[in-house]
């Protein structure tokens, strides 16, 4: 089974989040004299996921590995349909009725 489309969402919020927070924060520094603390940086880079996750809208696995990822992330869980059951029901053949069975020969 592949990656849950939630967990898929959550990988780029991820990247893109980690991507823009360092150059920010090297910009801040270099530019504006300013100095982030790695503590704080990381702050602020899970805060915007946890905040950007709300935006994904795709379900996750019903899986305890999707959930501990996601969870780990602080991200709200979406839950993805649970399968539908149709119950079905063999009855016998009515009296008299002709089976043929084919074989390969194998």
């Amino acid at each position: 089974m592949g990656r849950s489309s939630q967990l898929k969402e959550l990988w780029l919020i991820c990247f893109t989040s980690i991507l823009w927070f360092v150059w920010h924060v090297r910009n801040k520094t270099r530019f504006d004299g300013k100095s982030f603390s790695m503590a704080s940086t990381c702050h602020l880079i899970l805060g915007h996921i946890r905040a950007a996750s709300r935006l994904a809208n795709g379900p996750m696995h019903n899986s305890v590995q999707d959930l501990r990822i996601i969870k780990s992330f602080g991200a709200k869980c979406r839950l993805g349909r649970a399968p539908r059951v149709i119950e079905v029901v063999w009855h016998p053949p009515v009296i008299g009725w002709r089976m043929k069975i084919n074989s390969d020969g194998a």
